[in-house]
């Protein structure tokens, strides 16, 4: 029994000390019990639906409307395959046709064909990858 302080104010409550010293003497302890887990049993909760499926929206590239594109358009025409490709051949076009006076672009507008096809293509490549089935 615990002493009452001389003041006359009763002792505040302490819990009981475990056998090892430990004071978590009353805490109920972790068993093999599955009612006592936190979170869904595995396979979920009965009745309750399956997690939804993901989908991927994303859209395949045509590699001929690509080259086109490019053919007749040049680096603008990239833009349909690969914008940041599109942005630096305009400016690699710009630079190329001020230094050469407009020759240079007989070597870079095929460049720009070539890489809009192979930029559309690997697009494709990595929507397979992932499994985006072609529509």
């Amino acid at each position: 029994m615990q002493q009452q302080p001389s003041s006359g104010t009763p002792a505040p409550y302490r819990q009981p000390d475990r056998q090892d010293g430990s004071p978590s003497a009353n805490l109920p302890q972790p068993s093999g019990d599955p009612r006592g887990q936190v979170g869904p049993p595995a396979g979920g909760w009965p009745g309750q639906a399956p997690p939804p499926a993901v989908v991927v929206v994303a859209s395949h590239k045509s590699v001929a409307l690509a080259a086109v594109l490019a053919r007749f358009f040049g680096p603008l025409g990239m833009l349909c395959s690969t914008v940041l490709g599109a942005v630096v051949m305009f400016f690699v076009s710009v630079v190329v046709a001020a230094v050469t006076f407009g020759f240079g672009l007989l070597l870079v507008w095929p460049a720009c064909v070539v890489r809009a096809a192979v930029a559309a293509n690997n697009h494709n490549d990595r929507l397979a990858a992932i499994g985006v089935q072609r529509l």
